[in-house]
């Protein structure tokens, strides 16, 4: 319990009972009678990504966790200082001193989520690399094209006709 990175805490139908100290430092609470003072929607923003009021789809959850056994989602969660934080929730039942509560594991993405979004950017940036490469090479061939091209006529022509300034002029631009 005490030795998890992950928040750890016991909730029964309504309540936190209690936590470990990793909850207090991932939600920024003082002491575990703060936190476990609060249902677990209050940890929660007004509105979930899906648009549910947390405290509703919190016991929605709770009570499919008893019913149905785990239950693993992904949740915003809010800290004591109103920041919002993505997170991984495994819901567990389990017997304690002969009461069914829940272990609710909480697992903080918010490096994950930068991590993926990084990963993302990376990608983008080395398609947009590949298809500037491409584009260069493509460009590249049309320019080998037009240089021989302006070489052949540049042969054709004697040097003090008026044109072949302006092919050479071409040929240099090329």
């Amino acid at each position: 319990f005490e030795s998890s990175n992950d928040a750890v805490m016991l909730l029964d139908k309504k309540r936190f009972s209690d936590c470990n100290d990793a909850t207090l430092k991932m939600f920024g609470y003082a002491t575990r009678e703060e936190f476990c003072s609060k249902h677990p929607g209050e940890v929660s923003p007004p509105k979930q990504l899906d648009g549910k009021d947390p405290v509703e789809a919190v016991n929605e959850k709770i009570a499919k966790a008893f019913r149905g056994g785990r239950n693993f989602f992904e949740w915003t969660h809010r800290r004591a200082d109103g920041k919002d934080f993505p997170a991984e929730v495994l819901l567990t039942p389990l017997e304690l001193e002969g009461r069914e509560v829940l272990q609710a594991t909480v697992r903080d993405m918010t490096e994950h989520r930068l991590l993926e979004e990084q990963l993302r950017h990376a990608q983008k940036m080395e398609a947009i690399g590949q298809l500037a490469g491409g584009v260069a090479h493509d460009f590249n061939n049309l320019l080998t094209g037009i240089l021989g091209y302006i070489s052949f006529a540049m042969m054709k022509i004697d040097e003090s006709d008026p044109i072949y300034d302006d092919l050479k002029e071409v040929k240099q631009c090329a």
